[in-house]
Parts: C-alpha cells; structure tokens; sequence
C-alpha cells in the first residue's frame, strides 16, 4: 500500500473511531479509497436500511435504501440506470440472492449485460455483497474500462476493505439508536410542556414540518436536514424552566418577564450541552431569537453571524407563533402572517428564506401535506368548502392563495370563468354545484 493510501486509510480509522461518526462522510471516504486501491472508473456503494425485508416489504428505493453514493458516472447514465429500473433490479437481486460476483471480461458477458456494459464503458467489473449475520447490510459496485482487469484476488481484497463499511454502518446503528431514543424523550418533554400550555399544542411538530420543507427547498444536505429537523423539536424545551405565571400570562409581558421567557434559550442549551452528537442541532437551536438587524436575543448576532438553519427556525418559529392562537389574542391569518414576515420595514428575518418559504406554502404539495396533517380541513367530501372554524391554519382567501389547486383547474375547464374576477362566495357556490 502506498503512503498515501496508507494515510487515507488511517485517517478513515481515526474517523470510526471518534464518537458518533457521519455514516455519509465516512462511507464517502471508503469509497475514494476503494477507487485508489482498485483504480476504478466507476464505483457505487448502496447501504441498505436496517429494518428492510423484501421478503414482506414492498420494493422502492426509498424503502430499501438507506444511502446510495456513485462515483465515475456521468449525469445521462446515472438517469439512464435510474429510469430504466436497473437499479432497483440490482437492488432486487442483491437482496435475494445475497450473492457476490465478478466479470472479468465484459465481452463475455450475455447480450442484454453486454450492451450494458458497453453502454457505461465496462470492461471488467466486480460486486461485492456485504451480508453480516444474514443480513444484507450493503453492495459495493466496482468497473474498470479495460477488459480483464479484475482477477477473483481483487473480490477477495474487496472483502477485506469492506470490513471497514460494516463497522461504519454496525455504528450509525447504533447511533441512530441512540438518537431515536433522545428524541423520544425530547418530544415527551415537548408533550408535557403542551400539558402546561394548551396554546403550544402541537407547536413543535409544526415547526418541524415548516423548517424541514424549508431546509428541502434551500438544497441541504440530509445531515443538515436532520439537524434542522432535531433543533426545531428541541428548540423550546428550555420552556421548562419558565413558570406558569409567565408562561400563560394573557397580558403583556414586564421586562423582568421577558428576561425570564429569554432564558428558554441558555436553559436549552445548557439541557443538551454533554449530549455532543446534538452539537450542530444544538447550535441551530441556540441561535433561533438572533435576528438579521442584531436586534434579537440572547447573543445578538446578525447577518451572516447567524447558522442558516438557525434562520429557518426563525421564520418557522414566528409563522407558527403568529398563526397560532396565544392567550393575548386570537391567531392570524396565513396572509397577515406573510405579510410581516414578507414586511421590508421588519428586518429581523432573511427575506431570501421568507420568498422560499412563500413560494412554498403556495405550493401543490404544501396544500397536500397541510390537509393530511389536519391544518386544512373542508366541510364537504369533495374538498370544496373551506372550512375556516376547524382548520389550524386560518386562511381569508383559500383558493386565492392557491392558484394552482385541482378545484381552480377543474373549473377552468369545465366553466370557462376568469377566476380573477369572481368572488370567492360566488366560486364555492359553483364548486359545491359541481360537486
């Protein structure tokens, strides 16, 4: 092995050996270094999700895969291989047949594997199923352009390295054990603090939602996404610690209030602080009353000082609150909701993250998710007639503020009528006749 094989190699060691290492970073690694050591051209490695029995479950890729990384391919073979099924064929047979296997000369391969191959530029190529205690816990894919390259030592080297993944994955288990349980706990703190407080019923699992959609659509990573999804279920617990007399206090608050209500943030901080696998969620969590002008608290960052996932929570946090029944008042319509957030005078939120989050709540699938959660509910089977006293989320104009929505398109087509210049009254009367 040469020296810099030898380093990476090292430095993977040292990754699996630090508390709760990333599965995504470190199997990244371990396929760059399993491409050096065999010169692949094209490599892929599938990890299976843990819980996953084809023998029960349907077959997708999002049931069965866990994480999927590629290297070598270009864009139009990788759509080529998704569209076609091949990769869901490979993922099929992997699991059922648990078994490895090596071309070494592709030209010898069957007709339909062969145009394959000469379609991705395989000469050789070897696979290597990793199964532990039965199990199919992962598949590593390996070609080289030149015929004849792979000899059945290579699979048998390949093995060996992939001991290394095992333990990653045996880890994030492990890890992801662990996790399940801390946010099981954390939510039950959640609901007892729900308990104390009927006006924040379900106000985590709202904000999680609203700040997850939003880390999606800003393109984050999944380890950024989960570490969004994990400060949004945590970010009040520091709650608390806050007593009754504040917290369900009808009126305004005095400045000592405030002071005792700020404190929710240090507390939280302070709960998670040992917990050192919570430390990117933790953070967001720490940071979401910053606002962008400096004028939030309890550290008084601004602009760019402020974690982006932490900005997300903000918006998802203050939409929330605002539409949101509170003892001091009744909740505000989504529109009025917007209209601050969206308000060029307010400057505690990023705007580019409010338009994100606008273009969303606007959006086919928010409306889908929102009536499956029950935060949109109708008074008719056919979704026609809004709802407003039984929805969680209280809209003036429903179907204005969803352009999109089948019922709009419905009565495009079967109307004619210029939506733009009929009441909504008048628009419910017709749908509810079509219906």
């Amino acid at each position: 092995m040469s020296k810099n094989l030898e380093k990476n190699y090292h430095r993977i060691l040292k990754r699996i050996n630090t508390p709760h290492c990333d599965l995504r970073d470190t199997a990244e690694e371990i396929l760059d270094f399993m491409v050096n050591v065999f010169g692949a051209d094209r490599a892929e490695i599938t990890i299976f999700r843990e819980n996953f029995d084809i023998n029960i479950m349907e077959l997708t890729e999002d049931a069965a895969v866990r994480l999927r990384l590629s290297r070598g391919y270009t864009e139009e073979q990788w759509k080529t291989l998704e569209d076609s099924g091949i990769l869901l064929q490979t993922v099929r047979f992997v699991l059922n047949s648990k078994k490895s296997s090596l071309v070494s000369d592709t030209s010898e391969e069957p007709a339909e594997a062969r145009k394959l191959s000469e379609y991705l530029e395989h000469g050789s190529w070897m696979n290597y199923v990793l199964v532990v205690e039965g199990k199919v816990m992962a598949n590593i894919h390996l070609a080289k352009k030149e015929f004849g390259y792979y000899k059945p030592r290579d699979l048998k080297r390949l093995e060996y390295l992939s001991m290394l993944l095992a333990t990653v994955i045996n880890l994030s288990h492990m890890w992801e054990r662990e996790r399940r349980l801390m946010i099981n706990f954390i939510q039950s703190l959640n609901k007892a603090l729900e308990v104390r407080d009927e006006y924040t019923a379900g106000h985590v699992e709202r904000v999680m939602f609203y700040s997850s959609a939003l880390a999606k659509r800003l393109g984050m990573n999944a380890r950024e996404i989960e570490s969004v999804e994990t400060a949004a279920i945590l970010h009040d617990i520091g709650k608390i610690g806050v007593g009754d007399n504040v917290l369900k206090k009808p009126g305004g608050l005095s400045f000592e209030e405030k002071e005792l209500i700020r404190k929710h943030v240090p507390l939280t901080d302070e709960i998670f602080e040992n917990l050192h696998h919570m430390d990117e969620a933790r953070i967001i969590a720490r940071y979401h009353h910053e606002t962008l002008d400096g004028k939030g608290y309890i550290y008084g960052l601004k602009d760019d000082e402020i974690p982006v996932g932490s900005r997300i929570l903000a918006i998802a946090d203050s939409f929330d609150a605002m539409t949101s029944d509170r003892p001091y008042r009744k909740a505000f319509f989504v529109e009025e909701a917007m209209d601050i957030l969206n308000d060029p005078t307010i400057t505690q939120w990023d705007k580019k993250i409010v338009t994100v989050f606008d273009e969303y709540l606007h959006s086919d699938e928010f409306l889908a998710k929102a009536e499956e959660r029950g935060m949109i509910k109708y008074s008719d089977d056919q979704k026609l007639l809004y709802d407003l006293d039984s929805s969680i989320l209280r809209f003036r104009d429903l179907i204005e503020f969803f352009k999109e929505t089948a019922l709009e398109k419905r009565l495009r087509k079967k109307q004619k009528i210029n939506l733009s210049k009929i009441k909504v009254s008048e628009l419910q009367k017709i749908g509810a006749k079509e219906g």
